[in-house]
């Protein structure tokens, strides 16, 4: 699954958007994971301007500005479509891209397009910049994606939608000492290992499988240590591991396992530079021990039982 990492790349590629008038957005599916709300998505974001592309955790945030007003979004209980009051005139698309999504752009797309479409293209959103036109494709061969519309701010969706109302600062927006204030105040909380305080989207958002064993092994800490065990010391080391570990993908353009792809189609180089990820019974790094592989939460974990303590 993409990670924070990986999504950032995506929304940078993503930002070549921002500016656009959408003149059309097409579903060959109506559901992913979860029902779309086609129509009302059709209906809202047909003939806005895209504002801006971020990501926010593992998720990316499509702002757009509404052209006009009218009421074309009810009120729903699901996650798929949520509404605020008609006052606020722009809103967003909410994304996640599941285990397989991706994204691709093209420049002036020839008028049969349709018939060239990438096989597992579920949608794809059409859009103009002066005499310029763009074509943005999602793909997703497992599709566990997820699509969302929200109309309202940002801030309340932050507050409000079901995505994104528990999840936890970004760690690269804290400083080193505010990351591992936030990461000692909520293992205190709770007697768990440090790998699952790290997977836990209120904690932090963004943090995966991949990046944890990296930053804890960077921070030269067990995974499977208590969080109640560290020094004031091990948690700066741990706060500097999270962002050094978080800085490296986004500048190698994530990390390819099986599926995830940039915008140019190109693999993130991430993996053919991990220090532990993926890399068990092969020799650390740092000081020549063998890397293990153990399982935690059913998920894999790596480290160096030489050099992590």
């Amino acid at each position: 699954m993409p990670e924070l990492p990986e999504v950032e790349t995506i929304a940078r590629g993503l930002s070549a958007l921002e500016g656009h008038v959408v003149t059309g957005i097409s579903f060959l599916r109506e559901s992913l994971r979860e029902p779309i709300a086609v129509d009302e998505i059709q209906s809202s974001v047909t003939g806005s301007q895209i504002v801006r592309i971020k990501r926010r955790g593992k998720y990316l945030l499509w702002k757009f500005a509404r052209t006009n007003r009218g009421d074309t979004a009810n009120t729903a209980n699901t996650a798929n479509t949520a509404n605020t009051a008609n006052t606020d005139n722009d809103g967003m698309l909410i994304c996640h891209l599941g285990m397989s999504g991706a994204f691709s752009l093209q420049k002036n797309p020839p008028k049969d397009f349709v018939d060239h479409l990438l096989p597992h293209t579920h949608w794809y959103l059409q859009s103009q910049q002066g005499d310029t036109s763009w074509l943005c494709c999602y793909t997703d061969p497992r599709r566990f994606g997820r699509l969302s519309l929200w109309l309202g701010s940002e801030e309340d969706a932050s507050s409000s939608h079901p995505f994104l109302c528990s999840l936890g600062p970004e760690p690269l927006d804290l400083s080193e000492a505010a990351l591992a204030r936030r990461l000692e105040s909520r293992a205190l909380k709770k007697r768990r290992s440090l790998k699952a305080l790290l997977l836990d989207q209120e904690v932090v958002a963004g943090l995966g499988n991949i990046y944890a064993s990296e930053a804890l092994f960077k921070a030269g800490i067990k995974p499977v240590r208590l969080g109640v065990s560290l020094t004031d010391e091990e948690w700066r080391a741990l706060a500097q591991g999270v962002r050094a570990a978080l800085q490296k993908a986004i500048s190698l353009g994530g990390s390819t396992l099986r599926d995830f792809r940039g915008l140019d189609g190109k693999e993130g180089l991430f993996a053919l530079h991990a220090d532990v990820y993926g890399r068990d019974g092969k020799r650390c790094k740092r000081c020549g021990g063998t890397i293990k592989k153990i399982v935690q939460q059913q998920r894999a974990t790596y480290y160096c039982p030489a050099c992590q303590v």
